[in-house]
């Protein structure tokens, strides 16, 4: 095993937990943007050693409701992160 994030077992919110991630992106320098999507609606990003860096969330949709990210693809070139979130029919820039 090279990293683990989150911690097994224990979903949760915070900075060194995640709940259902669904998709994993890294980027050139290591960078890692993991889509945590079913329960908290957030891109978590991580430095190649695994360190916290911060998060986006990503809005609810038209009728109140979470949205679900199902996917993250980086843009490199326009320094972009992408976030499909399936039921909002939706892809959101970050």
């Amino acid at each position: 095993l090279l990293l683990a994030l989150g911690q097994e077992m224990k979903p949760g919110l915070s900075n060194n937990h995640l709940c259902k991630p669904t998709q994993v992106a890294v980027a050139l320098d290591g960078t890692i943007f993991v889509s945590d999507g079913y329960c908290n609606s957030r891109i978590v990003k991580f430095g190649a050693d695994g360190q916290y860096l911060g998060e986006a969330k990503v809005p609810h949709m038209a009728s109140g409701a979470t949205a679900v990210v199902h996917s993250v693809l980086l843009d490199e070139c326009t320094d972009t992160v992408l976030v499909a979130a399936r039921e909002a029919g939706k892809v959101h820039a970050f």
